[in-house]
């Protein structure tokens, strides 16, 4: 800073031209680093050989997009360096998120298609994790080979939730996290307050979180605690609630929450049809098989015994 205002700008400038030709050749070598050179932080920072180069845009992990700090440099030079960092955010992407990366491939390629299309897409937009109510009933109508198709693409379907169990890895976390912003979580064995202000379904789906009434459950301890009530004819005993981490006021609120939404019936037996506000339900009822029409015998004449007259 200067004495004056005046003096302050003169003194930006000199300096500006001073490191702008610094700036131009670091911004040349950045562009031209491997990927072991870089860095991502879960709060969005970019690290290039551990000092901070930019910041990622809030949004899809899988299409990452980042700014770069500054304003010195040629916009040419600019340019190639920030392409180079997001180039290397994708290619992060596909390593570190790398079953929602397949199923997305699997999805947008027509590798997977009908309920188990639908399904993937849902685990997609919410990072990879939703609540089982929420497809309840397009599971229910999953045939034995469209469940299995789903257990190929490392899908878990289990009593409370539908995710990516590889989703849920700590490399996975810090890098999904890093675009889903949100009030700092513990990541606790046991159940977090809800904050004031809820994070979004994908900041929850990066710490592998689920919101429950008023608490935010980390999913394999809903899966857990599932597992120990089945084992004890619906309760949590006193040895159950310990091994979760719960309190018994915790378990109190959060299972009469975690109620299973009912199944739509079948309309025909054996046979469950698509609910209708499902994007399937079209598709369906044109590819149904209209109902055969019954038709009644028709009746035999009787034969005339010679010489006889008719009626």
């Amino acid at each position: 800073a200067g004495a004056s205002a005046l003096e302050t700008r003169a003194l930006g400038r000199a300096a500006r031209q001073a490191v702008a030709p610094e700036v131009e050749r670091r911004l040349g070598r950045l562009a031209a680093e491997p990927d072991e050179a870089f860095a991502l932080l879960p709060d969005g920072t970019v690290l290039w050989r551990e000092a901070r180069v930019g910041q990622v845009i809030p949004g899809d992990a899988l299409a990452p997009r980042m700014r770069l700090d500054g304003d010195l440099g040629s916009a040419r030079v600019r340019e190639r360096a920030l392409h180079r960092l997001e180039a290397w955010l994708a290619a992060e992407a596909t390593r570190a998120l790398r079953p929602l990366y397949r199923l997305q491939r699997a999805v947008e390629g027509g590798t997977l298609k009908g309920l188990p299309r639908g399904i993937a897409w849902r685990l997609i937009e919410a990072g990879g994790l939703i609540d089982r109510r929420e497809v309840e009933r397009d599971l229910a109508a999953l045939s034995q080979v469209e469940r299995r198709t789903l257990k190929t693409f490392a899908v878990r379907v289990g009593v409370h939730s539908v995710w990516l169990p590889g989703v849920m890895k700590a490399r996975a976390r810090g890098f999904a996290q890093a675009f889903a912003p949100s009030s700092p979580l513990a990541l606790a064995n046991g159940p977090v307050p809800m904050p004031v202000e809820a994070p979004t379904p994908r900041a929850l789906s990066a710490l592998g979180l689920r919101p429950v009434g008023r608490w935010l459950v980390p999913v394999e301890a809903l899966e857990a605690m599932a597992d120990l009530r089945a084992r004890s004819a619906g309760r949590l005993t006193e040895e159950a609630l310990a091994q979760l981490g719960w309190s018994a006021e915790q378990a109190k609120q959060i299972i009469p929450a975690l109620k299973t939404a009912r199944v739509q019936k079948p309309d025909v037996p054996g046979k469950v049809r698509p609910p209708k506000d499902s994007p399937f339900a079209a598709l369906a009822a044109l590819t149904e098989r209209p109902a055969p029409v019954r038709r009644k015998p028709a009746r035999r004449r009787r034969a005339k015994a010679p010489g006889q007259t008719p009626a």
